[in-house]
């Protein structure tokens, strides 16, 4: 499945989150993840992570897309 990219994509939240001390934008995350995943398979694992509690909304930006805060990256084997 898609383990490594939401793993990845978790760290680079996080490092996001820890540096700027804030929730990190829809975009960021789209554009860290471009580079690693069709385009078309981002909304998928930014889903995958928001029904994993992996990730959480943390503001509702209209056209702008969405803020998320890291919860937490607890994958089953």
């Amino acid at each position: 499945g898609q383990r490594a990219e939401i793993e990845e994509a978790f760290h680079f939240i996080v490092r996001q989150y820890s540096r700027k001390k804030q929730a990190v934008p829809e975009s960021l995350i789209y554009q860290f993840l471009s580079s690693r995943v069709p385009v078309n398979q981002i909304e998928y694992i930014i889903s995958a992570m928001v029904s994993g509690r992996i990730i959480a909304v943390a503001e509702m930006l209209g056209p702008a897309g969405r803020t998320f805060n890291p919860v937490g990256l607890n994958i089953e084997e």
